[in-house]
């Protein structure tokens, strides 16, 4: 039975009406529902993988890259070391004795150091001089020393010098890095349910800002402010980290501050003569730099600077820290921020609507090239972010421009593809 002549006419109707469809170009308002379409799914699907963690690795690395880009800090460091190396040890051994410690701590007292910090484990007395060791401890209230937090039998710590247990003159010297071995963070406090423990850099940075007349205050949602500076403590999905062990109380390191430290190697502060100017009035850090002694450690400068050692000892990692602090006290650094998850969102979307209207008015070659230079937009935006105290994702923004890119033009060339085939059907008809 044959169809009824209405019939045949809808019948038609309907396919000229889907051919006029899929000939016509994309209006404005197609045009743009189709780029959303696949801008939404390249950042569905891109932030879902950052959700794993699948990327973190990659993040801190693109991180550290921009961080060594930034020229460092003008401004003079109100730091200064006193390093103990390898022709100290063999001079005077190891570990010092207390009268050798002695006589370099008064030597930075009569040089007019106005905070002195020791980063070298005295939980033990080491004669001779142990009776002159712990009189300048007691009559020199500017003196600071380090110990190691106790985590219970796994980890017992070291205690400080027994002088100056139970005074809030000590500061634990404890490091976090990073999977990788990388340090990116400082931790400013810790407990184990019982004790709380204050950092060594915080230490000896409040001790200088009391000098200032910058106290630490309470500040919103029960953080620490320091002069110009509320210390924001890291959350476990802060900036690139995804399930970050936050517990205590960390902050983001700032390598922006790389200005070249003061120093003078023990011996010099012993034999003399030396320029006092180059300890007075600043934080003096007296710790280990022989390489025998380990406590090593890798930054985002490890492998970015030939002229760059590749670890870092950790008494000058300590003095980053505490310069990083009183910058940020000061005023003369912002704290690094990270922006809210809903901006970050929308910053990515952002970059893959750019990605996806390439891919519909670019196709082949050419557009590949404009995705591959438009991802030079977030590098170069997150970079100029980063100088002004603001992480901005960096790898996600990247991916979604290639991924949305990669959408649009599929779906674009096969849409191409399904005309030429209909305009060559309806020639040979």
């Amino acid at each position: 039975m044959s169809p009824s002549k209405p019939a045949a006419q809808g019948a038609l109707r309907r396919q000229q009406d889907k051919a006029e469809e899929l000939i016509a170009p994309l209006g404005p308002a197609r045009l743009f529902s189709f780029v959303l379409a696949c801008a939404v799914f390249a950042t569905l699907c891109v932030w879902g993988g950052r959700s794993t963690g699948a990327f973190q690795a990659l993040e801190m690395v693109l991180h550290d890259r921009l961080i060594t880009l930034i020229a460092p800090a003008p401004a003079p460091p109100p730091i200064a070391l006193v390093t103990v190396d390898e022709q100290d040890l063999r001079r005077f051994g190891w570990p010092l004795q207390d009268g050798i410690l002695a006589e370099a701590l008064a030597r930075l007292e009569a040089a007019g150091a106005l905070v002195i910090g020791v980063d070298l484990y005295r939980d033990l007395p080491v004669p001779p001089g142990s009776a002159r060791f712990e009189r300048l401890l007691v009559e020199h209230p500017n003196i600071y020393w380090v110990y190691h937090f106790s985590h219970g039998e796994r980890d017992p710590g070291v205690a400080p010098p027994p002088v100056l247990a139970d005074t809030p003159r000590i500061g634990f010297n404890d490091i976090t890095p990073d999977p990788g071995g990388v340090v990116r963070r400082a931790l400013l406090y810790q407990d184990d349910g019982e004790r709380v423990g204050t950092a060594f850099s915080l230490r000896l940075a409040q001790a200088l800002l009391a000098h200032e007349g910058i106290l630490p205050v309470p500040g919103h949602d029960g953080h620490m402010r320091l002069g110009a500076a509320e210390l924001v403590p890291l959350e476990a999905d802060f900036g690139p980290y995804v399930g970050l062990d936050a517990r205590g109380y960390q902050i983001l390191l700032d390598y922006r501050t790389q200005s070249p430290l003061p120093s003078l190697s023990l011996a010099q502060l012993l034999d003399g003569p030396f320029d006092p100017g180059v300890l007075r009035g600043k934080v003096v850090l007296l710790g280990s730099t022989a390489v025998s002694g380990g406590d090593l450690f890798y930054t985002p400068f490890s492998w970015s600077h030939a002229d760059y050692p590749r670890h870092i000892h950790g008494v000058k990692l300590h003095a980053r820290i505490t310069d990083q602090i009183v910058r940020m006290a000061r005023g003369e650094t912002p704290p690094i921020t990270s922006v809210e998850f809903h901006w970050q969102c929308l910053w990515c979307l952002v970059w893959a609507l750019f990605g996806g209207l390439i891919g519909v008015r670019f196709v082949g070659l050419h557009g590949a090239l404009l995705a591959t230079l438009g991802m030079a937009g977030p590098v170069l935006l997150a970079w100029v972010a980063l100088t002004q105290g603001v992480w901005l994702p960096l790898l996600p923004p990247m991916l979604v421009v290639g991924l949305a890119f990669l959408f649009s033009s599929t779906l674009t060339v096969q849409r191409l593809r399904r005309q030429r085939d209909y305009l060559e059907q309806a020639r040979g008809e």
